[in-house]
């Protein structure tokens, strides 16, 4: 069994260019930068967005697991018989 993933080199170097891109905006963002300022509270907002859905269907689905109206179990099956012809 694996613990870890396996990545390639070009992948960690991807990751490393994106934190270092990251930090290096953010950096200009606390500077005074308004382009990296704009980037970093649209990158703000969406984790804002991503962690209230992940709350809220949470909480959604605790409130499924308490119990409460569960809908009517469904009908039986309808049996179609099928008409024979008449051989004659």
């Amino acid at each position: 069994m694996q613990l870890l993933p396996r990545f390639s080199l070009r992948t960690l170097f991807i990751a490393a260019i994106g934190a270092s891109l990251l930090g290096l905006m953010l950096r200009q963002a606390v500077l005074g930068a308004e382009w990296a300022l704009a980037i970093a509270v649209a990158l703000a907002s969406l984790v804002l967005v991503f962690v209230s859905h992940v709350l809220l269907f949470g909480l959604v689905r605790l409130f499924g697991a308490l119990g409460g109206v569960h809908p009517d179990p469904p009908a039986a099956p309808v049996r179609v018989n099928k008409i024979r012809r008449a051989e004659s």
